[in-house]
């Protein structure tokens, strides 16, 4: 969970002058939920849809074979 440091005001929040982003991520929440690879569309990985020995890399987002050339410097 997040807890934002703004104050809402006329169903508007405040933007604080302080450093940073304005809010505190419950770390201890998030623990609680570890990564389980979080790929928004799951395959299988005899698709064949990553490079070769990178399937279980624990990744939010891992560029498939065929959109790589998008993702490419």
């Amino acid at each position: 969970t997040i807890a934002l440091h703004g104050v809402r005001h006329d169903g508007f929040l405040t933007v604080p002058d302080a450093p940073g982003l304005g809010c505190d991520i419950d770390e201890e929440f998030v623990a609680r939920f570890p990564s389980e690879g979080n790929l928004s569309v799951p395959v299988q990985e005899s698709a064949n849809s990553y490079n070769p020995g990178t399937y279980g890399e624990r990744l939010y987002v891992q560029t498939r074979l065929q959109r790589r050339t998008y993702f490419s410097a």
